[in-house]
């Protein structure tokens, strides 16, 4: 019993581990090329998140977005 127990609380752990990396992990699309004379269009929460994948890149906020939900 202890043996399954132990197997059953270290597959919780590593789900714990793993789910937020592979939630984090889809790639948001943007409209544009990233560039100065291109900047992404930033309409949406996605998409402002996955502004930090991408740091060097120009962005231009293109809608209002509604964080408190």
């Amino acid at each position: 019993m202890k043996k399954t127990g132990s197997i059953v609380l270290a597959l919780a752990m590593v789900i714990c581990l793993v789910l937020p990396f592979s939630l984090s992990a889809k790639a948001a699309t943007y409209i544009g090329d990233g560039t100065q004379s291109s900047p992404y269009y930033v309409t949406n929460a996605e998409q402002l998140q996955g502004m930090r994948e991408n740091l060097g890149a120009y962005y231009v906020l293109a809608n209002n977005i509604d964080l408190s939900g």
